[in-house]
């Protein structure tokens, strides 16, 4: 979809939380968010995504979780702070989501509302150059933050991926998944 270049939302503060069945967050614009909480939970189906934004989506401040489906798991297209995209694998509702640095102190937690395969989690306090670890359910991954955009899918369905990441691959999880895709596996 292409952008209609009239549409935006713009998040400057508070705490917002969305439970979706359908997309979380979706212009047909821009997304730009500089400060507040955002927690996103769902979409659990297909053919939906946590954050699904036809422009640019800009994060420049303010902390997000989001747990949805791996279907039309996108990040943000620009960060001036660490955004992690990161394919978990599936996963139940009510087990943690958990961003810890290298010293082991919690960065992010949320306990997921939902099963999801995908989690995007983006906060001031993770920082270009440094290593995380993410945990979710049973999934746990470190993380080398040498840009400040970690993961870059735009559907991960028929019809689409873009991988991305720091090897070119969705990091993280299985080999293939409930679909017969391949997340996690290597071009």
């Amino acid at each position: 979809m292409q952008s209609d270049g009239i549409s935006s939302i713009t998040i400057t503060d508070g705490n917002i939380y969305v439970r979706s069945e359908g997309d979380g967050i979706d212009s047909n614009g821009s997304f730009e968010m500089s400060g507040g909480s955002l927690t996103v939970m769902g979409p659990v189906r297909g053919g939906n995504g946590s954050l699904d934004v036809a422009g640019t989506s800009v994060i420049t401040g303010g902390t997000v979780v989001m747990a949805g489906t791996s279907d039309m798991a996108t990040n943000f297209t620009q960060a001036s702070q660490g955004s992690i995209l990161i394919n978990t694998g599936s996963q139940a509702e009510g087990t943690e989501i958990t961003v810890t640095d290298a010293s082991g102190n919690v960065i992010v937690s949320a306990v997921a509302d939902c099963s999801y395969q995908t989690v995007l989690i983006s906060s001031p306090e993770l920082a270009k150059g440094s290593e995380y670890t993410v945990s979710a359910g049973n999934f746990t991954e470190t993380v080398a933050l040498n840009d400040y955009i970690y993961g870059s899918g735009s559907g991960f369905g028929p019809g689409g991926m873009n991988p991305g990441g720091d090897s070119n691959r969705f990091p993280g999880g299985p080999q293939n998944d409930e679909r017969g895709g391949f997340p996690g596996k290597d071009f």
